[in-house]
């Protein structure tokens, strides 16, 4: 049965076990721009322009000496600069952890009342726990502009976390879902790690020289200048994230489809789960805090926002292992308390783009 996505188009609820490859992505319509006029206006965000600078200073020889010459001050031509690419990797020094650039823009943050109403009916679907309120906070949709950034390619893992902690700058992440934290064991090194509180991952990324992402930028290099419904594009596609499947031991666990991980999975293990920006994992694994307090959207357009200047939760974003299909959606918000430590829970880091 199809479902009117978030721009209004019929497409399926949920594509089970799509083929990665070929996430069939789709221009959103919502201001009404046509295909080839997308196209453009995607393809400008690469263009770049070479500045070429002719010699200077190339003046003629000296006649005989029977007067002196006066010569007027040397120019010299500014070097060019460029954008980086979308999608360039750099290495932050302290962590060794690669980050993606992802170029400044405008998107459609947030939801319109249609699409509240179709992640309400997939959820539905899908979980046992739904109302109109939690997706409510999704509204309105607006245009928001973002200034260029970096951002981690994948979220921060065990080993990286190890670094921080172990020059006394993080704390050792503690107990949480009833479980210790598996942080040390060396057969998860290389997964998210898990159970740290807000003001924990937020230290990590000051002690890694940058800070948490905005929820705007977090949303906006998830979904980009078109307002994807997921990372990869706007279908679901059980073969792209590492959600709540059959191997998933929840009560809501999808049958259809197996990825092979029961909890979080090494980062980056389904290539799937990457975004227009070269950004991995933004769909599941682990859900992430990011710098906001939990507040109402603005009404209108906004640029560079942080989120309300106050609050009783932090902003958390993205799908986990533990979560339904329509937890990967770009736009869903939830919150916690700052203090609250989850078994499916991380993060990931921002630098200013220079």
């Amino acid at each position: 049965m199809g479902s009117l996505g978030r721009r209004g188009r019929q497409r399926s609820r949920v594509r089970r076990g799509a083929e990665v490859g070929r996430p069939g992505l789709r221009p959103r319509g919502p201001r009404g721009l046509s295909a080839v006029r997308r196209t453009a206006a995607m393809a400008a965000v690469w263009v770049f322009v070479a500045v070429a600078c002719g010699d200077i200073g190339q003046g003629s020889p000296t006649p005989a000496p029977t007067a002196p010459t006066t010569t007027g001050p040397t120019t010299t031509a500014a070097p060019a600069t460029t954008e980086p690419v979308s999608g360039a990797i750099t290495v932050r020094p302290t962590d060794a952890a690669e980050m993606v650039y992802v170029p400044g823009g405008e998107f459609p943050m947030g939801s319109t009342p249609e699409d509240i109403d179709n992640a309400l009916a997939l959820c539905t679907e899908q979980y046992r726990y739904c109302n109109r309120w939690f997706y409510s906070r999704e509204a309105p949709e607006h245009m928001v502009t973002v200034t260029g950034f970096r951002l981690d390619r994948i979220e921060v893992t065990n080993d990286r976390y190890r670094l921080c902690a172990g020059t006394g700058a993080c704390e050792v992440p503690a107990v949480c879902g009833g479980t210790e934290a598996d942080y040390e064991d060396p057969n998860v090194a290389d997964h998210p790690v898990v159970c740290v509180d807000w003001g924990e991952a937020s230290a990590y990324c000051e002690w890694a020289g940058g800070r948490l992402p905005t929820e705007a930028e977090w949303e906006y290099a998830a979904a980009g200048p078109d307002g994807r419904d997921y990372p990869w594009g706007d279908e679901f596609g059980a073969a792209a994230t590492n959600y709540c499947d059959a191997g998933c031991r929840e009560s809501h666990a999808d049958p259809v489809f197996a990825d092979g991980f029961e909890r979080t999975a090494p980062a980056a293990s389904l290539p799937g789960d990457v975004s227009w920006s070269g950004a991995l994992d933004l769909g599941g694994n682990v859900a992430e805090w990011v710098g906001d307090w939990l507040g109402d959207y603005p009404p209108g357009p906004v640029a560079d926002p942080t989120g309300s200047a106050d609050g009783a939760e932090r902003v958390i974003r993205g799908g986990s292992w533990k979560s339904p299909a329509v937890y990967s959606r770009t736009t869903l918000r939830a919150g916690a308390d700052p203090r609250t430590r989850l078994s499916n829970l991380g993060f990931r880091c921002v630098l200013p783009a220079g």
